[in-house]
C-alpha cells in the first residue's frame, strides 16, 4: 500500500513541463513590486519593514541583473545605500535630541554608529555625499574616541 502511494506521488509530481516556482526578486515584476513596498515604508518611517522587505528581495538580485539590470541596480542601492543611511539618520537624530550630559562621559546611543557605518562601507558608500554629510554629524554628535569602524 505504501509504496503504491509513493509511486502514484512519484508519477504525478514528476512532471518536466512544470516551470519552477518563481521566489525572492527574480523578475521585474516582483522587484517592482519589493522596490515600491521599500520606498513606502521609508515614507511612513518604517525602516523595520524596508529591511525585512530587502532581506527577502537581496537573494534574487543576481538573477535579476541578467533580466533586468536597471531594476536589480536599483533594489541593490535601495538596500545597501538607502534603507542603511535611513536609519542611521534616525539614530542620529534621536541622539542629537538628546543632549542630556552623561556623568560618565559615554554616550551607550552612540554604539549604534558602528553598525550603520559598517553597512553602508560594504555597500561601497563611503564617499556619497549624503553619507559623508552624515559622518560628519555623528563625529559632531559622537566624537569618535578610536579609529573610525
Amino acid at each position: 500500500m505504501r509504496s503504491g502511494l509513493v509511486l502514484l506521488l512519484l508519477l504525478l509530481g514528476c512532471g518536466k513541463d512544470k516551470a519552477a516556482p518563481i521566489t525572492l526578486s527574480d523578475t521585474a515584476e516582483a522587484a517592482t513590486k519589493d522596490i515600491a513596498q521599500i520606498k513606502a515604508a521609508l515614507a511612513a518611517n518604517n525602516s523595520n519593514r524596508a529591511v525585512a522587505v530587502c532581506a527577502v528581495a537581496k537573494p534574487g538580485v543576481p538573477t535579476l541583473t541578467k533580466k533586468e539590470p536597471a531594476l536589480a541596480a536599483d533594489l541593490t542601492r535601495l538596500c545597501t545605500r538607502d534603507v542603511p543611511l535611513f536609519e542611521s539618520s534616525r539614530a542620529l537624530e534621536k541622539i542629537e535630541a538628546n543632549k542630556k550630559p552623561d556623568p560618565t562621559g559615554l554616550r551607550l546611543d552612540c554604539a549604534s554608529r558602528k553598525s550603520y557605518a559598517k553597512w553602508i562601507a560594504q555597500g561601497g558608500f563611503a564617499a556619497d555625499p549624503e553619507v559623508v554629510a552624515l559622518e560628519k554629524r555623528w563625529d559632531a554628535a559622537c566624537p569618535p574616541t578610536g579609529p573610525r569602524p
